[in-house]
Parts: structure tokens; sequence; C-alpha cells
């Protein structure tokens, strides 16, 4: 073993499998920027929010204590509810998310007052994200609601007369729960991976939006709307399988505590539901499947207008309740096929015809027919041993400190696009005298994305000398790539030597082992291997071995793992990763990549022979 080598191994500190090191403590007192001020003005006044926090979400709200309290009951309780009919529903434990709970001050509209956040049928909640956190803005104060109007007013939990339909297109107003669940059902499905096509995470998240429960029973499936329910005892072996675009798992027995069956009916119209008025017509097909994530259709940007938008969104949830739910589930096989393909890549008509056996236009004219007049079987799970809901625990509700509301609505309005106001938030939080680490972390990463370097660094060296360790692993690879820009500006070495390395690396560690995990980050860290002037040990490579295995899609990350474990010597260990991705990927030019790295390690006969000659 080289000096060199002997050296990089004493310098970082290695877990087998993650590969995780403590982030270094500052060897001084960091010393936090200045803002100058240049007039007179005085800071606004302190706003009055209230602050909750209940697992992974934080809540700021400037509702009555009651309002507050009931939202965050409600919303414990869906989860509770989602748990039991799909857990995939939930959003990830893992993610930060922040719900502002906007009662008054017309502080909703500062948060969507863009041209793209508003729709034809206005808007009740809105989602915001990026790769790392998201943002749920409410309106309540619109609602016109008291303190004993509960937010989440199922037809199950108020009032059975008033049920709740997904009725977008009539004259009632948007309730705030069910835009809210909608929201919610449509962050947690950018979470799977795969992520479901557009269409299906549409029509998923509106038929959720009209879920319905209480204690002793869950409805899904069917806008309360519909008439002539009736209920049908159905074994669970005939429910829903789930499926690698799973929506609704079902299964349950007496042995849960719970007992399922399906309800049905049927009815002349989808009650409003997907009533399409006679100027909107329905989209071919192929459009309908062919609209992206980024498409003014769904974000409202100019090019979608609104009848198209709304058009689309009734279609793609008429289509996905149709094979899921309607005409006595006979294309729900099909349709799994079809929706698992759409997943991974653009549908065809080919394909669609292989699944279902007929084509696009004769499965338009079939959607229409259907929202014509509806044949449908649901899902109702009741209990049979106590509730469905668990006891309530306390609700801890206090004022939100200075550095919370402005971090919270700070990224709110950085994940909405409004920097400057963003950039407001933070700075005003940061002159009243908060030095909050996770106030600090938006800071440096506001500076950042401005190009402000220095004071970048400044913030995101004073969060990584922190303990415990902020949950924002972009703050902790931000400050990496800082530290590595720095060393090749006063080196002008391309090269890394093993100082430097557990420089760059250590940050890198600390993000990699909040629960949050990030692809940047394991890329990043190949980057530092790549450049490296020492020879790793083989567990300094687990990291990236622990990021493919997470990252399975990836297929920048499985060859330059694959690469480095053949440069540095582990060829048998890089051809089982190889195998792994041969096995997996689709992709034709991954395919072909991993097969030219691994005639690096097993050469073909025509290589052998050409060696030989």
């Amino acid at each position: 073993m080289t000096t060199r080598t002997v050296f990089l191994a004493a310098t970082l500190v290695v877990a087998p499998l993650a590969a995780f090191a403590a982030s270094s403590p500052l060897a001084e007192v960091v010393s936090l920027p200045e803002f100058k001020v240049y007039d007179t003005r005085a800071l606004p006044p302190p706003e009055t929010w209230d602050y909750v926090k209940v697992g992974n979400f934080e809540i700021l709200s400037n509702a009555s204590p009651r309002v507050t309290r009931q939202f965050v009951r409600d919303l414990t309780e869906f989860q509770i509810v989602l748990g039991i009919v799909s857990p995939v529903m939930r959003i990830k434990s893992e993610l930060p998310v922040t719900v502002l709970l906007c009662a008054k001050g017309d502080q909703f509209q500062r948060f969507v007052s863009k041209p793209t956040m508003r729709s034809m049928r206005g808007i009740a909640a809105s989602l915001v994200r990026d790769s790392e956190i998201a943002s749920i803005i409410v309106d309540y104060e619109s609602l016109g609601g008291t303190d004993d109007t509960p937010f989440f007013d199922f037809g199950g939990r108020a009032a059975s007369a008033r049920a709740q339909s997904l009725d977008w297109g009539s004259s009632r107003e948007v309730h705030a729960s069910e835009e809210f669940i909608r929201q919610y059902i449509h962050l947690s499905l950018s979470q799977l991976n795969p992520r479901p096509a557009p269409w299906l995470a549409e029509g998923i998240a509106n038929i959720y939006s009209n879920i319905d429960y209480n204690n002793k029973w869950i409805e899904i499936g069917l806008p309360k709307a519909f008439g002539n329910n009736y209920y049908v005892t159905a074994p669970a072996s005939a429910q829903l399988p789930t499926a690698a675009v799973s929506f609704a798992t079902t299964g349950y027995t007496s042995g849960d505590g719970l007992t399922s069956s399906y309800f049905g009916g049927t009815a002349a119209s989808f009650g409003g539901t997907y009533n399409y008025q006679p100027t909107v017509a329905l989209l071919p097909m192929e459009k309908l499947f062919n609209v992206g994530y980024e498409s003014p259709i769904i974000a409202g940007r100019p090019g979608g207008e609104d009848y198209r938008r709304n058009g689309w969104k009734y279609q793609a949830t008429a289509f996905v309740h149709m094979c899921v739910y309607g005409e006595g589930v006979k294309y729900r096989k099909a349709f799994l096929k079809f929706a698992a393909h759409a997943a991974l890549q653009p549908p065809t008509e080919e394909f669609f015809k292989e699944c279902f056996g007929f084509g696009y236009e004769e499965m338009a004219f079939r959607i229409r027919a259907y929202t014509d007049f509806t044949h449908y079987v649901g899902t109702v799970y009741k209990a049979t041993n106590g509730g469905i809901l668990l006891p309530r625990d306390p609700v801890e509700i206090r004022r939100a400190t200075a550095a919370e509301v402005g971090r919270i609505k700070g990224e709110a309005f950085r994940l909405s696009g409004q920097d400057e106001a963003a950039r407001s938030e933070f700075v005003v939080a940061y002159l009243r005298g908060e030095r909050d680490p996770q106030l600090l972390a938006s800071l440096g990463l506001m500076a950042r994305q401005r190009h402000d370097d220095a004071r970048a660094r400044t913030y995101l060296e004073a969060v990584a000398a922190t303990t415990p360790t902020v949950p924002r692993p972009r703050a902790y690879l931000e400050l990496a790539r800082l530290r590595s820009s720095e060393i090749t500006a006063k080196s002008g070495a391309r090269s890394l030597d093993g100082p430097q390395i557990a420089q760059v690396l250590n940050p890198l560690f600390t993000a990699q082992r909040l629960p949050q995990q990030l692809l940047p980050v394991y890329l990043e860290i190949a980057g530092v291997w790549e450049r490296s002037a020492v020879t790793p040990l083989r567990e300094n490579l687990a990291a990236l071995e622990y990021g493919a295995r997470l990252f399975p899609q990836s297929g920048e990350l499985i060859l330059r793992t694959a690469a480095l474990l053949v440069k540095y010597g582990y060829k048998a260990d890089a051809d089982v990763l190889i195998q792994r991705s041969l096995d997996s990927t689709r992709d034709p030019e991954l395919k072909t990549k991993l097969q030219r790295l691994r005639e690096q390690i097993i050469p073909s006969p025509t290589a052998r022979l050409q060696g030989l000659t």
C-alpha cells in the first residue's frame, strides 16, 4: 500500500455501504455576512403566525388556533386512511413538506399571484416543489368558513346528505380539502420511480380527492353525486391487485380489523364530474397521452387555454375511472399493463391496441359513452375491530419564530418562482437577529442561486459546523461544490490529493446520511474520485455502489461507478453492477455503453483474437 493510500484511509471516515463521514468542524468561529442598509426604512412589522410540526410536515398558519388544530388532526387522520387503502400514496417521510394555511391578510394571493398559478375554476390550494422540498399553500380565507367548519369536509365526516363530488365544472365553489388532497396525491406520485405518466397522475389525484371516510368505513372510487348506490360483498381475491403503478392496495381481512366490499351503481351522467360542455370536444387520445408535466395544459401557462386544460383533466380522470372502476372492471388488466409501460416511455397506438384490443378512436368513443351513462364498481373498507382512526394525540401549537416565518414563507416564494420576495423574507428574518441553521441554509442556497458564492460559502460553512445536521442535503452538496471550486482556483490542478478529497467529501457524506437521498450527491462523489490523485480503498467506493442501487434509473451514475471500479482494479464488482443494470434497463444507448465497458473486463472473442494477431 502506498503512502498516499495509507494517508487517504486515515483521512476519510468510512462506513460499509454508506461510506459516511462526520462533517469537519470549523477551525475558528464563523463570521457571518452583514447586510448594509442604505436608507432609513424600518423593518416591516413582525407577522403573527402559528407553528406546528407533525412528522415531516411543518405547518405555518395565520388561522385561529381552533382551525389550525382541526386542520392538523384532519391531516393526520387522512394519512392514516391512506395507509389503509394505499400506503404508496402517502408522502414519503424523508421529504420535507411545509404547509401554509392562509386565513387572513390576503396571504394566499401573494403566493399564487403569477398567471401560471391560476385556472378557470380557481384555486384553493397550490403545490410548489423542487427536488428537495415541497410547499402546499392553502386558501382558507376565501372559504368564509368558521371555526366550526371541518377542513376535510367529507360526506362521512360532516353530513351524508352534503357528500361531495368531483364536480369542478359546476357552479359550486372549489373545496380546499379536495384541492389539498389532489396536490398531496400529485406530490406523493412524483416520488415514485418511475413516475406515473401525467394523465395517470391527474386521474388518480382527482379520484382520490373525493375519498370519503369516517371512523367505521372508507369509500374510494366513486363521486358521491352518483345515484342508486348499492353494496355487494366481494371476496378479497377479486379486488384490484398491486402493480407497478398501484394506487389502490386491497386484500384486507377481518384479521386486519377491516373487511372490504364493493359498492357501485349507475347514473345518467357523471353528475357534472366528467360532464363535458358542448363546446369542449374530447381530445384525441394521442394528445391526451402526450401531455407532459411541463405542458401549458397542466401548468396554465400561455398556450394552454383553460377549456382545453380542464377538458384534459376531466378526460384523463374519466379514462382512469372507467378502466379501474367502470364497466365491470373489464378494462382493468389491460389498463395496468398500458399504464406501467407509459411510465417508462411514451405510448404508441400499436401498444395500446396490444393491451386493449382496439385503437385510440374507439376508446375515445367509449369514454364519451361512459361520461354519459356510467356503470361503476368501487371499494368500501369497513372496520370490524374497533375504529379505523387512531386516538388523537394532542396538537401542540405555538407562536412561530421569525426564523420559521421567514424560512417557510421564503421557500414557498422561491419555489413559486418569486426570488426577490423569497430573498426579502430570508433577509428580514436575518436582520431581526435570527441565526437558525435552517434559515442560514436557505440564505446560503439563495446566495448560491444568485451567484454570490462568497456569501453562500460563509452561510453554508456555518451550517456545516452545526450539530445536529440540517435536513437540507443541497446545502451540503453546494458547500462541497464551492470547496472544490476554491481548491481548483487556488492550485490550478485538476487532480485532488488526500486532504483535498477529504475536504470535499465530508459535506457530501453528511448529505448522504440524511434521510432524503439526492442523486446529485452521488454524482458529485463520483466526480471527486474521478479527480483523485490517490488510489481509493475498496470501501471508499461503496458509497457509489449504494447510490447505484438507490437510483437504478440513472445510467450516468451506473456508468461512472462501474468505470471507477474498473479503473481501480475491482473488476469483479464492476461486472456484477454492469450485469444487474443490463438486466434491468430498457435504454438501448445505456446497454451499448455498458457492453463496451464490460469488454474491458471480459474481452469479447473477437477482441481476444485481435489481441493474439
